[in-house]
């Protein structure tokens, strides 16, 4: 009898590329759907007159307190972590699981919806005025 390592790590990324390949429109998707999140939490933070941009690209998002815009590693240690970890435990009150470190980013994956978007930013929207109101936005 003749054997032969097995490996299971092909499985994952055989059924990875038959998903992208029965649907084909899931990264325009993901994109949009992370644009949007990105472009509405920005907006938000501005109505808000907060001092914070969300920033990353595809279907990745993340939420970084800083005057400037982030162009690289020196502008992401210019975020107020104390502020990012504020919102996160505000998110997490809300139902909403976001990473709890500052410089990691959220996904959307294709099990979200523009539902999950709408209930993400109104959340966000809570959470984040919460936060300028209790004055948690110093450095």
């Amino acid at each position: 009898m003749q054997t032969r390592p097995v490996s299971a790590a092909g499985n994952p990324v055989s059924s990875n590329i038959t998903y992208l390949r029965d649907h084909p429109g899931f990264y325009e998707r993901t994109h949009a759907l992370g644009e949007r999140m990105r472009a509405s939490l920005t907006g938000i933070c501005a109505d808000l007159g907060i001092a914070a941009t969300a920033a990353d690209f595809g279907g990745v998002f993340s939420l970084y307190f800083t005057e400037s815009p982030i162009r690289g590693y020196r502008d992401l240690m210019r975020n107020n972590d104390a502020a990012y970890v504020a919102f996160h435990h505000r998110m997490t009150d809300r139902g909403f699981l976001m990473l709890p470190l500052a410089l990691k980013r959220n996904h959307i994956s294709a099990a979200h919806t523009e539902q999950d978007v709408d209930r993400t930013l109104e959340a966000a929207r809570d959470a984040l005025r919460t936060i300028r109101d209790d004055g948690l936005l110093t450095a």
